[in-house]
Formats: structure tokens, sequence, C-alpha cells
């Protein structure tokens, strides 16, 4: 059982999925799996994926139509790994990203980790594209998740801060107390914000 394990639910995005796939196969560690859930319209997906020969790659195509958050659903009941993350399928991993958490998971009392994303926008975008904003680093830190909720809520800051699947690896047992009791995993049309309130409900820091 890999200890760290990507998740990238992807639909008809053959030409980004496969960058988003790379950068986590970059990562110098084998103590990872990269599962990419496929949803799309034809095989152009998977005859892209199927070019990477690589053991911590698995590709699951699932030829019915999903919702996205049906996708993302569908796909973590796939994880057996210690910790998981949803990666984008047109985003991608920074290159010491694991190392960076295998340093910060020296210390069992650390549950989830979280960080700012860099954002990046393709050049085929129309806003902003091609551009490349980094976040100014600071410290490694650990945040009251009370704290962060109500300035999330009572600021209207953004929802970015907050502990979400898209930038955060988590606890593969706090996603199935997240499951048992509402459910299901992804509870809402917006998974991003919605794992982000679960998990900063569900853990104190």
């Amino acid at each position: 059982m890999p200890r760290f394990a990507v998740l990238i639910p992807t639909r008809d995005r053959p030409d980004t999925v496969v960058h988003a796939v790379a950068s986590v196969l970059r990562q110098p560690t084998d103590d990872v799996e990269v599962i990419v859930h496929d949803n799309s319209t034809d095989t152009s997906t998977v005859a892209a994926l199927d070019r990477i020969e690589d053991r911590r790659l698995r590709i699951v195509h699932h030829p019915a139509t999903l919702t996205m958050t049906g996708n993302w659903e569908a796909g973590l009941a796939l994880v057996d790994a210690d910790r998981v993350m949803v990666l984008g399928d047109d985003d991608a991993l920074l290159p010491a990203a694991l190392p960076s958490l295998e340093r910060l998971l020296v210390d069992p009392s650390v549950g989830v980790v979280t960080w700012d994303k860099v954002k990046y926008s393709w050049p085929q975008r129309g806003f902003d594209r091609d551009k490349l904003k980094l976040p100014v680093a600071g410290r490694d830190r650990l945040q009251s998740s009370r704290v962060l909720l109500e300035r999330t809520i009572r600021e209207a800051r953004a929802y970015e801060r907050l502990p979400m699947l898209y930038s955060s690896f988590v606890p593969t047992e706090l996603l199935s107390e997240i499951g048992r009791r509402a459910g299901r995993i992804v509870g809402s049309q917006s998974p991003d914000v919605y794992s982000g309130t679960a998990i900063a409900l569900l853990v104190p820091t």
C-alpha cells in the first residue's frame, strides 16, 4: 500500500492531464500512486496516458457520464493509501512537494497538511494566459481550524485557505469519517469548498 495517493479526475483534457500526471511521477519517491479517474467521452485520454510507462500510474476509465462530484467520489473510492489529495487535470505538483510533505510528517501529531496554491494560467486560456503567480513563502505553521473557518465566513476571506482536497494531503481515514457522517465524501456541487469545510470541522488544527 503506498503512503500517498494523488487522484486526478479528468474529462476530455488529454492535452493537460499528461502534464499533471508527469508532475507527480517526477517526485523523487516510489511511495506514491497516481490514480487517473477518466470520465471522457472518447478514448483519447486513455490513449495519451497509455504512453506513460510507470508502475505508480493507475488509469481507470468510467464510460458512463458522471458529474464532477460523481467523478471525485468514484475516484476516491479507489484510493488505498494513508493520505490522498485531488489534483486538477490542468494542475501540477511542484518538484519538491512530496519531499516537503515527508519532512512535515516526521512529526506524528501532524494531521492535514495544506498549502497556498501557485497559480498558473495555460497559454490557451483567455484571461491572464501564460502567467505564473507565486505566493510569498512563509514558515510552516499550525492553524486553528475554528479561527480559519470564522475568518473565511465572517471576513469573506478566500476559501482557498481552507484545507481543501485540491491543495491538501488528507488522511484517508478522515475522509472515511466524512463519508460515514454525510453518506458520501463529496456532498456538494463545489467539492473544493465542501471538502475544505468538512475537513476543517473534523480537525482542530
